[in-house]
């Protein structure tokens, strides 16, 4: 099986996904062109198990999103970490088709553990194209995590040493190719794809489980968040009020100080007024007696005035009477006076 039989496998299954309705991706000749379309359209699929074209702006964000996510896949899965290790998103942008081999080898062996029915769907084209012995025989490597340094080798035999911890003792442990027919329905269910996918059963419903959680969490803490800011405004309003009522409190305090210096002054002024009071009624008592009084000896005036006043009448009578009597009598006297003259003359 040589390299070139290995990657006309992988690109010839990447284009027949990439010809399915909903991509309908050009298909790609070569591993250099793989980032353009194909390679994040895969990425988002592996991500959401939803076919939607996708385009990179470049092939450096592309092989970075696409590591990102076998990161992510494998890291949870806690197996063939160090192959994804093993992977340069640089080199695989900067052309490096080996690199990008290893790309699609390691997308291609997650898709058959998250979405087996998305590679044996390829397998009568696989077949008639003499491919499909090669991509069951790459999977199954991989699923073996045998990787290592032969990603590229013809042959498959590799022997990892393990210590036997109570023999003390190394034992060899040796990993044989499947048989010359390799089968894709055998390869993807053998008992070591059997055990990833029941593994990645597990690890979805926990990470289901964990999303309904990390929602019921997040919800909460919103929440929280909610009461939180509703106590901090709450807390905030009472502070206001306290300050308002102190502040109010500090202003009746000086009301309440003002008042009672007000109202001793109001007590004097109400003790001189009641005094000026009393004062006064006193005095207008004795100006009332007073005035009786007053009215009495007026009452009294008039009646002597009345007497006055006759007695006036009388005299004014008595005096006409007698200015009468001595003008009588002054004529009487100039009669007389003339009377003597004459006859004094005579």
């Amino acid at each position: 099986m040589t390299t070139e039989q290995r990657t006309e496998a992988i690109l010839f299954w990447l284009n027949k996904f990439g010809d399915q309705p909903g991509l309908n991706l050009r298909p790609c000749t070569q591993l250099i062109t793989v980032w353009c379309s194909h390679l994040p359209s895969i990425t988002h699929f592996c991500l959401t198990g939803k076919l939607v074209r996708r385009t990179a702006f470049s092939p450096k964000d592309a092989y970075k999103e696409a590591k990102e996510m076998l990161g992510k896949a494998f890291n949870v899965r806690k197996t063939h970490k160090h192959l994804v290790k093993q992977l340069s998103s640089s080199q695989a942008a900067n052309g490096d088709e080996k690199e990008i081999y290893k790309f699609l080898v390691l997308i291609t062996f997650n898709i058959a553990i998250c979405h087996e029915d998305m590679i044996c769907k390829f397998r009568h084209d696989l077949r008639n194209k003499g491919l499909e012995d090669i991509l069951g025989r790459t999977l199954q490597q991989c699923c073996d995590n045998i990787l290592g340094d032969s990603w590229f080798s013809v042959e498959m035999t590799p022997i990892l040493q393990r210590k036997n911890l109570s023999a003390r003792k190394t034992r060899e442990e040796v990993y044989t190719n499947v048989s010359s027919s390799c089968d894709l329905n055998n390869t993807l269910s053998s008992p070591s794809f059997q055990k990833l996918r029941q593994k990645n059963i597990v690890i979805e419903k926990l990470e289901q489980e964990n999303n309904v959680l990390r929602n019921q969490c997040e919800n909460n803490v919103k929440k929280v968040n909610s009461y939180k800011e509703y106590l901090e405004e709450a807390e905030q309003q009472k502070e206001n009020v306290s300050s308002e009522l102190r502040s109010r409190i500090n202003e009746l305090n000086s009301d309440e100080k003002r008042l009672r210096m007000e109202n001793k002054i109001l007590l004097r002024e109400k003790s001189c007024l009641e005094y000026d009071i009393s004062t006064k009624e006193q005095a207008i008592l004795d100006m009332s007696r007073e005035l009786k009084e007053l009215k009495s000896s007026l009452n009294e005036s008039k009646d002597e005035v009345q007497r006055f006043q006759q007695i006036n009448s009388k005299l004014r009578e008595s005096s006409d009477s007698m200015e009468m009597t001595m003008k009588s009598m002054r004529k009487q006297l100039d009669e007389a006076r003339d009377t003597v003259l004459s006859q004094q003359i005579f």
